[in-house]
């Protein structure tokens, strides 16, 4: 394997993004989130992975990086481990599947462990990150579901309170309460949107559903950006 010639690498332990390791990959360049066929398993407080059939899918995150930080990953791990060593490991091939890329699988190397295991602990999901630092309740994403589902009062209030969206500035103008009220209202989906944003950042659970929050409540925030551009536009040109 050339020195200088970047591979592709699937990591699947504390080198993840977001684990406390990740800084050791600092030199790599990250390229998506992965599946590969195979099981994890946890063996002195490292994550051991073990391809093939059979076991279900383990999440990864794919990096290109040179071959010389690859070899350093592995003497990093075990270091730290202190309980098993590079013996227990072997560099091998295995297909990964690009997550949310719609993409044919990519050949990438990994450590495979090759120990006994007699002290390994099987990850049930496949999910280091789950494993070790496990999601935290969804309150950002309830918000966000009860955002989408009030979503279409910001429409209703829009029609029956202006009868044309330049009108918004002279609503405020008139009846600042009811009018703050409806405008709050109309803001809901792009509140909603930033909920979900949270939630993501915050690893909450339901990760599946807040796939489905975004574009919807994307599309929900469309009025709302067009209300504020015409509340914008009634208010200079009152000044004009």
């Amino acid at each position: 394997m050339s020195e200088d010639k970047p591979v592709l690498v699937f990591v699947v332990g504390s080198f993840r993004q977001g684990m406390s390791e990740a800084y050791v990959l600092d030199g790599a360049e990250y390229v998506c989130v992965g599946l590969a066929k195979g099981g994890l398993y946890e063996v002195s407080g490292l994550a051991c992975f073990v391809p093939g059939e059979g076991h279900g899918y383990v999440t990864g995150d794919l990096y290109r990086m040179p071959s010389a930080l690859l070899q350093s990953m592995l003497g990093y791990e075990t270091e730290a481990g202190g309980l098993i060593t590079v013996t227990d490991f072997r560099l091998s091939q295995v297909d990964v599947h690009p997550l949310n890329l719609g993409q044919a699988p990519w050949q990438a190397s990994v450590w495979e462990w090759t120990g006994s295991p007699a002290a390994a602990r099987l990850v049930p999901n496949g999910d280091w990150l789950d494993w070790a630092s496990p999601r935290q309740a969804p309150l950002c994403t309830i918000i966000a579901v009860l955002c989408l589902l009030s979503s279409p009062l910001g429409f209703l209030a829009l029609g029956s309170f202006s009868a044309r969206m330049s009108d918004l500035w002279m609503d405020m103008t008139h009846e600042p309460i009811m009018a703050t009220i409806v405008f709050l209202i109309i803001l809901e989906a792009p509140v909603g949107l930033y909920a979900a944003w949270l939630g993501q950042r915050r690893r909450e659970r339901w990760q599946g559903l807040r796939r489905l929050l975004f574009p919807l409540l994307g599309l929900c925030s469309i009025p709302a950006v067009v209300a504020l551009c015409a509340f914008l536009l009634g208010a200079l040109s009152s000044f004009g």
